[in-house]
């Protein structure tokens, strides 16, 4: 998957570019990572070691199915993980927080 993804960022960097005013017409580029695919990385990586799961979160920090699958997986499994400090900003949120949420008053003090 790292080597998929750094293959993608080098097609996008390798990709022409035509000069300004050109009516070349330039094919928009797409993932080759399908949203699924980045589901079934992070349950497989949270399956082995929620810490791999949470590297994937910082190495991807835009990807958000992977964002959202790692949120459902924390949330899922509080008590397991509530010490693994990278988990903390899967479950304290904006929105835990200003509902109260009961996944907060899981945290040790």
């Amino acid at each position: 998957m790292l080597c998929q993804h750094e293959a993608e960022r080098l097609d996008v960097w390798a990709m022409y570019v035509p000069l300004l005013g050109s009516k070349e017409i330039i094919t928009p580029w797409q993932p080759k990572i399908n949203p699924k695919k980045w589901i079934e990385h992070a349950r497989t990586a949270f399956a082995v070691d929620p810490r791999i799961a949470f590297s994937l979160g910082a190495r991807f920090p835009t990807n958000s199915p992977l964002k959202m699958e790692l949120t459902h997986l924390v949330q899922t499994d509080i008590l397991e993980i509530r010490t693994i400090p990278e988990a903390l900003p899967y479950f304290v949120t904006p929105k835990a927080v200003d509902e109260d949420s009961p996944l907060l008053q899981q945290l040790t003090h």
